[in-house]
Parts: C-alpha cells; sequence; structure tokens
C-alpha cells in the first residue's frame, strides 16, 4: 500500500505519523477502487466545520504517465482543528477526465490518529466525466459573472467567450507579522516595510467556466485609492488554497507562485481600475469547476524596503458586502475557449 503523510492542503503543518513526541490529531484516508481506468491523480476536498474549504492533488503535481495504486493512503495532520469534516476524493486519468467518486464524513478526534476509507464508484456507462465535483459555498455566485461577448450555453459551442467575475471575498494578511494582521476592512494592502509584508488577497467563482475549456486570456482589475512612501513594485500572486475568510491568517494562505507576467508594475493610477495580466501559461486545473471552483490571486509589493524611509504601501479597494453599488470591486476578466 502506497502511504504519504502530508498537512491538510495549506491550513496546518506537516506532521510525521511517527517518530514524534508530540501526539498529534491525524486523519488516514485509504483510497480502494476496482475495475478502474488508469488512475493519474486524486483531487481531494475536505471541508471543516468552520466552513472552511481546502482541495489538494495527490500527488501534488502528477506527472505523465504516473498511476496510482489501490490501495493507497494518506495521512493528514489536524491539529488546532474540532467539529465535523467532510471528504471529497475524485479520480482522474491523464487526460484529466474523471474516472470516478469517493466521499465520507467523520468527527475529529482531538490527539488520536484514526482512519476513513474511500471507495471511488465509477460513474454510469457513458457518464464519465460528466460531472464536476460539488464547489465550496464560499465560491462566487453567478450574480457576480457577467458574459460580455458570446455564450456558455451548450459548452460555448466552438467560440470562444468573454466574461468579467467580480471578487467574492478579500483580505490583507502581514507575513511578517509574529501576531494577528491589523484588520484592513474593505481595502487591499500591498504593503512592503523593514518589518511589513502585507498581501491583499482576492477570491473569484470560476466555477461557470467548463472543466475542460481553456483560459486564453485573463487580466486582473484593481482600483487604488492611494500609495505613499517609495515607488512599488507590483506583482499577483496564486495561491492555491481558496478556504480562507476574513479571520484567516497568512500562515493559512500560503503564496504559491507569482501568476502575473509583464511586470513587476509600477505605480497604478488612481480612481480608475488598473489591468494587471496574467501569466497564459498557468494551469487553471485545480480551480475549474473539476475541483473547487475558485481561484484565489494576491496583490503582493516587491519594492526593496530595508529601512522605514524606503517602505512602499500602496491601498487598492477590496470586496465592500455592504455597498449597495461596489463599482470599485476588484474584478478578473478571462477569455474562454473550447479545449480543441
Amino acid at each position: 500500500m502506497t502511504k504519504v503523510a502530508r498537512a491538510l492542503f495549506g491550513l496546518v503543518a506537516l506532521g510525521a505519523l511517527t517518530g514524534s513526541c508530540h501526539k498529534g490529531t491525524y486523519l488516514e484516508l485509504v483510497f480502494k477502487a476496482q475495475g478502474l481506468p488508469a488512475v493519474n491523480h486524486i483531487l481531494v476536498g475536505f471541508t471543516l466545520a468552520d466552513g472552511r474549504v481546502s482541495v489538494g492533488s495527490l500527488p501534488d503535481k502528477p506527472a505523465a504517465g504516473n498511476v496510482v495504486t489501490f490501495p493507497s493512503s494518506a495521512a493528514f495532520q489536524l491539529d488546532n482543528h474540532s467539529g465535523a469534516i467532510t471528504i471529497l476524493a475524485t479520480a482522474y486519468d491523464e487526460t484529466n477526465t474523471q474516472v470516478a467518486q469517493a466521499s465520507a464524513s467523520t468527527t475529529i478526534m482531538d490527539g488520536k490518529t484514526w482512519t476513513v476509507e474511500l471507495n471511488f464508484t465509477a460513474p454510469p456507462a457513458g457518464d464519465a466525466g460528466a460531472t464536476d465535483a460539488p464547489t465550496p459555498a464560499d465560491a462566487a455566485s453567478d450574480s457576480l459573472v457577467t458574459i460580455t461577448d458570446g455564450s456558455l450555453l451548450d459548452g460555448g459551442g466552438d467560440t470562444c467567450v468573454a466574461a468579467t467575475v467580480q471578487a467574492s471575498e478579500s483580505v490583507s494578511l502581514d507575513y511578517n507579522s509574529s501576531g494577528p494582521s491589523l484588520d484592513s476592512g474593505n481595502l487591499l494592502w500591498a504593503n512592503i516595510g523593514p518589518a511589513e509584508r502585507t498581501i491583499g488577497w482576492m477570491k473569484f467563482g470560476i466555477r461557470f467556466i467548463p472543466r475542460t475549456a481553456r483560459i486564453m486570456k485573463a487580466t486582473l482589475n484593481l482600483t487604488m485609492v492611494q500609495a505613499t512612501g517609495n515607488a512599488p513594485l507590483l506583482v499577483v500572486d496564486y495561491s492555491s488554497v481558496d478556504g480562507w475568510t476574513r479571520k484567516s491568517k497568512a500562515e493559512e494562505v500560503p503564496v504559491t507562485s507569482v501568476i502575473s507576467t509583464g511586470g513587476p508594475y509600477l505605480l497604478p493610477a488612481t480612481g480608475t481600475p488598473t489591468p494587471y495580466t496574467l501569466d497564459p501559461n498557468h494551469d487553471w486545473a485545480l480551480d475549474l469547476g473539476a475541483s473547487d471552483g475558485t481561484i484565489t490571486l494576491g496583490i503582493e509589493n516587491m519594492a526593496a524596503a530595508p529601512t522605514a524611509l524606503l517602505a512602499s504601501k500602496v491601498t487598492f479597494y477590496g470586496v465592500d458586502h455592504i455597498a449597495a453599488v461596489d463599482g470599485t470591486r476588484p474584478t478578473l476578466d478571462l477569455v474562454i475557449c473550447p479545449a480543441n
């Protein structure tokens, strides 16, 4: 049996199942299956009692030709978490086509190690890959999506579709602080200083995009409030963790990669949206409807700031849930094309 020990995707620190003096809380998932086509990777999603959602792939970066053998297992450390947890596992072949799903619910057992079995069941004949995994509740609703050109009916046909997605949530987190981040309210901070590295994060619901589609163009649009200090150098970050809330801590939202291209960007315009072009080669597979239906993007200031005199701070509008008309909310422009 293949066994992997790892963290609950981005929510807690990695810990080993054995060889530690600390008696931690570990959930071991055992994946079983019979009669399935070759499985290249398994997408595992967790929904915690507090509403946070975490999704990740086993293995992290499945290579071409990789085959998951059954039974296999993976262990996840759940220290500092409690209550019920729902698990959804989706098996994919090498072409990223869904071949089977399995789900289960359990209750976190503090200070113990327990096992949950997930038995994959293939979809009925003719339906393989026809459905997407359920989308977490925090993914954006359709009211935040505007199709600006074309139609997604019947899979969008043979033509490309243009859409604008409004951000569904935002938060600013300080990665140099040993304590809780200051509350930025509805604002996004991209600050860098001798003792500060604050990234403004946004999430966008992209459940409406067919999982087989290609994202040919993506642009993040942000409206600046003000800038102070040294000239900024701005980049757009990507995080594979989408289950955060405004109460999350910085360590719960890791920076997976820089997704912008053509930068770093200098001082943006004031009062009008500034476009930030995203890398067209970014792999959207973990973000489309086949997984969690949400993408997390952040604005970060990379300017050098060894002293207070060189500190650079830029403030953008984030998501205002109270405003009747939120015309300054971050938006994501997309051009979506058929796979073939």
